[in-house]
């Protein structure tokens, strides 16, 4: 149940506390004395949170679905595709890695949502008779009216206030049935802050806490379902939140989202964003190259093997969430998810088909789960780079912050003398007693790093490391040592003789 609940715990962190009117933040106070301290919910003082912007892929979501719930069935969403490439896409860097950090509102921001309104407009008013809908004995203005309602309520995610429809009625300012005027209409409610923004107004005051409110049904829906599925609450979502189901029924009702297909898509883009898999450099770009050619031998890898390695991770995570297994035993995972036949050739197992049954075993020793799968080795280049791999384990594992590299350190993978392993040129760059390098290298990164030298930087396992000349002639072949202290919790003096080792020692210190 712990990955499970891992995910619905962040639901509850995010959703459950009572926030400040401004906003109504989650309530989730960091506590310092001086050191950082964990997290904890205090009532006293509930923390105001900024409205929040729609992310890139909630915001694309948030249009099909409201366009396919305003007029099931549609079929041509063409020209809001293309209205929708105009959407600046998410910054996602080091210091925000999810894009749902970036707040950021230009004006192609403003160009590109008028142009999806308008798009959007054009396509559900193509047969205005399908969108209204108009009811037997049901007068043009009455007609109207009901779609009004029913259109703000789809877009804003509640119920519509008496202020919402009176701006849709001016924005109409018709009588009978108009398509302009109908357009003007669906434009504007897709421009609305209601539905660019999670909105939130609050429901009834909290006792004896100046400007606080409880987050209403609705509200405490959309924020489970832009959590949970990237996208804005669904009509059944909704009924079941007016109905009061979430206070009352909340654990089921965040296990049947999780248990909805959209929860996997939003699962998927987490992982690939947390682990930076999108980092991943392509792996045929060298072929040809005489060095690397004859470093890959074989096994030279195809343009689709890059995203099949980004593929093995995602899968292994849904997989061991759909069985509800602990975070550890995902972390470290035997099994592998490799979905083509190459993937599967380099892992040396069987291809994955996802029918139900348990997935392809690596053989006993070979694999140590997540930081041995492929994508987190290979380098798209001849030669391992133990510096990033650890920076890697240091920041988006042990979530542990690194000071900024000195101004003329480089990323680039150094230079193997004829006769030296990558491990001991990294060593011989940056572990200089007295060097800038030395106290975060010897320490905090190289150590974390060397403990995968173990697999070749295509993530194929080996024993000992092949040197390769500029015409792929080999110069040297040097054992590999994978031994080291990893300092996972600080400090801590335990040795790790591999991934293996480090893994565990990871899952242990919490």
């Amino acid at each position: 149940m712990a990955a499970r609940c891992c995910i619905a715990v962040l639901a509850v962190l995010w959703a459950s506390c009572a926030g400040d009117i401004s906003s109504l933040g989650t309530g989730l106070q960091l506590q310092t004395g001086g050191r950082q301290d964990a997290f904890t919910c205090k009532d006293d003082a509930p923390s105001p949170s900024v409205l929040q912007r729609l992310s890139h892929t909630q915001y694309e979501n948030s249009v099909h679905d409201l366009i396919e719930a305003a007029l099931p069935g549609h079929g041509d969403e063409s020209i809001v595709a293309s209205a929708l490439a105009l959407v600046p896409a998410d910054a996602v860097g080091k210091d925000a890695p999810f894009s749902t950090m970036d707040q950021s509102v230009s004006q192609a921001h403003v160009d590109a949502w008028f142009a999806v309104g308008r798009a959007a407009a054009s396509a559900l008013t193509a047969d205005t008779g399908a969108l209204l809908a108009c009811q037997s004995g049901e007068s043009d203005e009455q007609c109207v009216a009901r779609f009004f309602e029913r259109f703000a309520r789809l877009a804003f995610h509640h119920h519509p206030t008496a202020a919402e429809l009176a701006l849709l009625r001016d924005t109409y300012a018709a009588t009978g049935i108009d398509a302009d005027g109908l357009r003007d209409v669906i434009t504007v409610a897709l421009n609305a802050p209601q539905f660019l923004y999670q909105v939130e107004f609050g429901g009834s005051a909290v006792k004896n806490k100046r400007a606080t409110f409880s987050v209403t049904g609705s509200e405490l829906a959309a924020r489970l379902a832009y959590h949970l599925w990237q996208a804005a609450p669904d009509e059944a979502l909704l009924a079941r939140a007016e109905k009061g189901e979430l206070d009352k029924d909340y654990e089921r009702v965040v296990d049947a989202m999780l248990d909805d297909p959209r929860s996997e898509r939003s699962t998927r883009g987490f992982v690939r964003e947390w682990l930076d898999l999108d980092s991943l450099r392509p792996l045929e770009a060298l072929v040809g190259d005489p060095a690397f050619d004859a470093f890959v031998g074989k096994d030279t890898p195809s343009a689709t093997l890059r995203e099949a390695m980004i593929d093995d991770v995602l899968d292994s995570f849904h997989y061991h969430l759909r069985q509800n297994d602990a975070w550890e035993d995902w972390f470290e995972s035997p099994f592998s998810f490799a979905r083509t036949d190459e993937l599967a050739a380099l892992y040396g197992v069987p291809k994955w088909s996802d029918s139900g049954r348990e997935p392809p075993r690596f053989a006993q020793g070979q694999r140590a789960g997540l930081i041995t799968r492929a994508a987190l080795l290979a380098t798209g280049t001849a030669k391992t780079r133990p510096i990033i791999k650890g920076v890697f384990i240091r920041q988006r594992i042990l979530c542990d912050a690194l000071p900024p590299p000195p101004a003329n350190a480089t990323s680039i993978p150094p230079e193997l003398a004829n006769s030296m392993s990558t491990r001991e040129v990294v060593e011989q760059l940056t572990e200089k007693k007295g060097s800038a390098c030395a106290s975060c290298h010897s320490t905090r990164i190289n150590p974390l790093g060397f403990a995968t030298e173990n697999y070749d930087a295509l993530g194929r396992l080996r024993t000992k490391e092949t040197l390769y000349g500029s015409d792929g002639s080999i110069l040297a072949e040097k054992p590999v040592d994978t031994a080291s202290v990893p300092d996972v919790t600080g400090g801590d003096p335990e040795v790790s003789l591999g991934a293996a080792d480090l893994s565990e020692q990871i899952v242990r210190s919490g």
